[in-house]
């Protein structure tokens, strides 16, 4: 499966950050396939709790990290 993203998901995603980064909406130096295993990584469950809401919000943080330093005038809403 890991195999299956890096080459499918990957080049879709490398263009769409391309395409966010030169419009300045996210940092210069997030690399596709290391964002997949981040997310990945922070959507599995608590392993005490099984709580999902945490893994969310894991994800919404490292998301919201991705616009560190970017450059627009604007910010995602």
């Amino acid at each position: 499966m890991p195999l299956y993203f890096e080459g499918q998901v990957g080049p879709v995603l490398a263009s769409l950050l391309a395409n966010a980064e030169a419009a300045g909406l996210i940092r210069a130096d997030v690399d596709p396939v290391e964002l997949l295993g981040a997310i990945a990584n922070l959507s599995i469950p608590s392993p005490v709790t099984g709580d999902t809401g945490r893994a969310f919000t894991m994800v919404n943080l490292l998301l919201d990290g991705l616009r560190y330093r970017a450059t627009a005038d604007r910010a995602f809403s």
